[in-house]
């Protein structure tokens, strides 16, 4: 008795964990075929990214943090996009031999868009069904002001599965 005593209070526990953890936000991984980056600078600054028709392989990791009604000015979404090279079925390479930009959208100083540092990996395969298994490390200096080397650091071990348009 003791003992379903303690599993009915753990099993409590990890609901109320995983409540919270669900309100946090949203995180997809989406790979796109035959496209590219058509990257727009101004000044120096990346100003747009977007994936748009060509021979290369898009990965895009998004986090979309959940909307508090009640708090002004508290979205936060995140993206990172990565070009590889000509649609390969397994890849391991460097962050500096690819294209790789973090987007951070939110009421902050340090917003926009953001180089990769060298030094990150990716290394990545797909896998029978279709997805890529992909392993990611990858750091950004997202601002000026701090005297860190970067100030976002990412590490994933996700599946990428194809984008599917929606329909109207």
């Amino acid at each position: 008795m003791n003992i379903i005593r303690h599993l009915l209070i753990l099993l409590t526990v990890l609901v109320t964990l995983s409540a919270s953890a669900q309100r946090e936000g949203i995180t997809t991984f989406t790979y796109y075929p035959n496209a590219s980056l058509e990257v727009q600078e101004q000044n120096n600054r990346v100003t747009s990214v977007n994936i748009t028709k060509g021979k290369n392989l898009i990965l895009v990791y998004e986090f979309r943090s959940y909307d508090n009604p009640h708090i002004a000015d508290d979205e936060y979404k995140e993206k990172i996009y990565i070009e590889i090279k000509n649609n390969p079925r397994k890849f391991n390479m460097k962050s500096e031999q690819v294209n790789v930009y973090f987007m951070k959208g939110c009421y902050c100083t340090d917003r926009g868009y953001h180089k990769a540092l060298p030094g990150g990996t990716i290394r990545g395969r797909k896998n029978i069904i279709g997805d890529y298994r992909v392993r990611c490390k990858l750091r950004f200096k997202t601002s000026e002001e701090f005297n860190g080397e970067f100030n976002k650091e990412q590490y994933f071990n996700a599946a990428f599965m194809k984008y599917k348009a929606k329909r109207p």
